[in-house]
């Protein structure tokens, strides 16, 4: 929501003492409401819309990608795509997320709606080097071991092999 992003980041803004950047991808109802909140603000920039090759690049230059939905994601793409760039994610503890993310180790869960999470989890991994490489390192992990085609293949054997054993 509006003041959800905006709260966090002057959360962090506060504590870390410095304009943590903040990028915005995509379109929707709320960007002009965002846009007239984040007013003023230099560290925020909104791209509108991008084709996938440039907002895969954004992911991958990013230390992290925050996913703050208020609504149960039913797959999670975009996590799983930060997730292949090795890229922790922040996200609300809802839907696909929630079973994308291994919390404090390949991301981190948040309640939805609560900027004060939000902005703790930001700036715990942000403050935090050698966390922000660790769960970047197993965000890179968890999507090798379970969404590249190999083992989608294996996954799918074993599911035919338990089949074949019941019948």
């Amino acid at each position: 929501s509006t003041p959800l992003y905006s709260s966090a980041a002057s959360d962090v803004y506060k504590r870390q003492g410095c304009d943590v950047p903040l990028e915005i991808i995509g379109e929707g109802p709320e960007r002009a409401a965002l846009e007239a909140q984040a007013k003023g603000v230099d560290s925020i920039r909104f791209t509108g819309r991008l084709d996938h090759e440039a907002a895969m690049k954004k992911v991958r230059d990013a230390a992290m990608l925050v996913f703050p939905s208020r609504w149960a994601e039913p797959f999670g793409l975009g996590v799983i795509e930060a997730m292949a760039s090795g890229r922790p994610v922040i996200a609300s503890n809802l839907g696909a997320p929630k079973e994308l993310i291994n919390n404090n180790v390949n991301g981190v869960l948040v309640r939805p709606d609560d900027s004060r999470d939000l902005a703790d989890a930001v700036e715990s991994i942000l403050s935090e080097r050698d966390r922000l490489v660790r769960m970047g390192n197993a965000a890179r992990s968890e999507y090798e071991q379970r969404f590249q085609p190999e083992s989608h293949v294996r996954d799918l054997v074993t599911l035919y092999e338990s089949v074949c054993q019941t019948q």
